[in-house]
């Protein structure tokens, strides 16, 4: 029986646009050296350390460099800024069977889509008695998605999604933790709603230089795994992000399933950076 794609996006989106360490333990050795840093231009040089591979990455914020702040690549640093905007390639491939929404069953080759979607800080809400950025997506259709983030001392947490395409409106309970302030190598945790039965299980994997048409960044690997109990078995959407202080998601890769049957396949890469101070 052929599935429709919007059967299966709200649960991919959880994950999709989506405690410090408990104990001490031993650092482990650092992936890459910082070699220089242009404070002028905000550009520091860096090599990888098992490789000897060198690259170079931008600070969107070069006030850090001056000021000493902390690596680029060990601390948190999401752009929450007002009209920050990011552009992204996006290509989506379905699954035997699964169909693209109407509105986008045009624009598809086959199985696979490929599209513009553009990101950006468009106000601050009230969820509960907390502040929340509002984040829109927009793609070649319009109003996409609506994402509320906020940064706190624990890390980031999303608050609330809305899906455009069939105004599906999800309030996280308890808000999602989607990055800590430390972001060490082996740093994990896990979200359970209280009011569903849905689990994301996160993990921190390490940093290593990252190639995207934005640019080459050292980026930060992040491992997201979300459970889902439906009708037809257990869904689960696997994927791994690669986050960078001060830029954000540069890149993005989902498989949702259920069972042993793939249903999408989206891979989001990093066009274009536009810092809010900027614009």
């Amino acid at each position: 029986m052929a599935l429709r794609n919007k059967a299966v996006t709200c649960a991919a989106l959880v994950v999709l646009f989506t405690a410090l360490a408990p104990a001490a333990h031993a650092q482990p050795a650092p992936c890459c050296t910082i070699t220089g840093i242009n404070a002028r231009s905000a550009t520091v040089t860096a090599k990888i350390n098992s490789s000897g591979q060198t690259f170079e990455f931008r600070m969107a914020n070069p006030l850090l460099l001056r000021a000493g702040g902390p690596c680029p690549a060990a601390a948190m640093d999401y752009p929450l800024a007002l009209h920050t905007r990011s552009t992204y390639h996006l290509r989506h491939e379905v699954g035997p069977g699964v169909h693209f929404a109407d509105e986008y069953a045009a624009l598809a080759k086959g199985n696979v889509l490929e599209d513009t979607a553009i990101s950006e800080v468009a106000g601050v809400d009230r969820i509960g008695n907390l502040s929340y950025m509002r984040v829109e997506y927009r793609r070649s259709r319009g109003l996409w998605l609506t994402e509320w983030y906020r940064a706190a001392a624990e890390g980031l947490f999303l608050g609330k999604t809305i899906e455009a395409e069939v105004g599906t409106e999800t309030l996280m309970s308890p808000p999602q933790k989607v990055l800590t302030r430390t972001l060490r190598v082996g740093e994990a945790w896990t979200w359970q709603a209280s009011d569903a039965p849905v689990k994301i299980h996160v993990s921190v994997k390490g940093t290593s230089a990252l190639t995207v048409p934005a640019g080459t960044y050292a980026a930060t690997e992040i491992a997201y795994v979300l459970t889902m109990p439906t009708p037809s078995g257990m869904a689960r959407a696997e994927q791994t992000r690669w986050f960078v202080p001060g830029i954000g998601w540069v890149k993005q890769e989902t498989r949702t399933r259920i069972g042993t049957r793939l249903l999408t396949h989206i891979t989001v890469t990093l066009e274009k950076f536009e810092p809010g101070a900027a614009r």
